[in-house]
This record gives structure tokens, C-alpha cells and sequence, in this order.
């Protein structure tokens, strides 16, 4: 059945998506496009649970060759990552 205050709501949520939020918890999603988080309350409402991850020390990270001027120019620099793994018993 049609639902007017669902599709009032979701038309609402398009438009919002072309406004950039002011107080939001940026993250990057796996396909690389940067969400925004504007409740700390909604991933817990989603997840089980949420792991927080602290990275100590990294190793073998690939050096700045070109610095500034090369990052302007060309756009590319050092971007290093974290791939993490978590298996459920």
C-alpha cells in the first residue's frame, strides 16, 4: 500500500543527500566515497556492536618522493591504509 509520510520522508533524505552536513562524523566507506555519520547512535542501531581499532606502529611505508609540488601537480602522494580482517567464531 502507498505510504505519503514514508515517501514524504525519503524524498526529504534525497534532497538532503546534495547538502554537505555541519556537524558530522566523516568515515570512508570500502568503495572509497566519504559518508557521514550524523548520530553516533546509528551504527550501534545497526551493528552488533562497534570495534574500535588503534593502530600502533606501521612498517615498509612507501617514501614521499616529490612533495608538495609533486602532490599538486599530479595529484598523487602517499595515501597509506589499514586493511583489517575479523573473523566470527
Amino acid at each position: 500500500t502507498f505510504q505519503f509520510d514514508v515517501v514524504a520522508l525519503l524524498a526529504g533524505f534525497a534532497f538532503d543527500t546534495y547538502n554537505t552536513p555541519e556537524t558530522a562524523r566523516w568515515e570512508r566507506g570500502e568503495d572509497g566515497l566519504n559518508v557521514a555519520l550524523l548520530s553516533d547512535d546509528f551504527v550501534p542501531s545497526v551493528y552488533k556492536g562497534v570495534l574500535t581499532v588503534r593502530l600502533i606502529a606501521v612498517e615498509d611505508l612507501r617514501e614521499e618522493t616529490g612533495g608538495t609540488v609533486e602532490w599538486m601537480t599530479t595529484g598523487e602522494r602517499s595515501d597509506p591504509y589499514v586493511l583489517l580482517n575479523v573473523m566470527e567464531d
